[in-house]
């Protein structure tokens, strides 16, 4: 996705969805997401690193090994989705819902960023981190 692409739909004002989309690898960066919906979809590997993704549904997708640095996740729900492997450096996580998310292995959480987050005893921590 070329920066011009990006800009439109921020421009645009839409929500996206994306739902179910299987579109591993994907270029989302510095990507205006606010409200998209990619539930159940196949982000793998994707990089949406400072995307902005506040509002947005992700639950049940498939984030496994995303760069996700610098993302704004305010408010997303990300139940159930699979992140194992992801890079969560600077994500911004307040109010982000975890419930029940695969967080083994990621990378760059921080005992701060889990803190603003929603997790319940389904939530899969990295090793050596704790509920708060």
């Amino acid at each position: 996705m070329t920066a011009a692409d990006r800009a439109a739909l921020k421009a645009a004002g839409f929500r996206v969805d994306l739902s179910g989309a299987i579109i591993p690898g994907t270029d989302l960066s510095r990507t205006w997401l606010e409200k998209a919906d990619f539930r159940k979809t196949n982000l793998t590997e994707a990089n949406l690193g400072r995307a902005n993704l506040i509002d947005a549904d992700v639950a049940l997708a498939l984030l496994m090994g995303a760069n996700l640095r610098g993302a704004n996740l305010t408010r997303a729900n990300l139940t159930g989705a699979n992140l194992e492997g992801a890079d969560l450096t600077d994500a911004v996580l307040m109010n982000t819902d975890l419930k029940g998310a695969n967080l083994a292995n990621v990378r760059g959480l921080t005992p701060e960023q889990l803190a603003l987050a929603i997790v319940d005893e389904t939530t899969v921590l990295p090793p050596g981190m704790k509920q708060g």
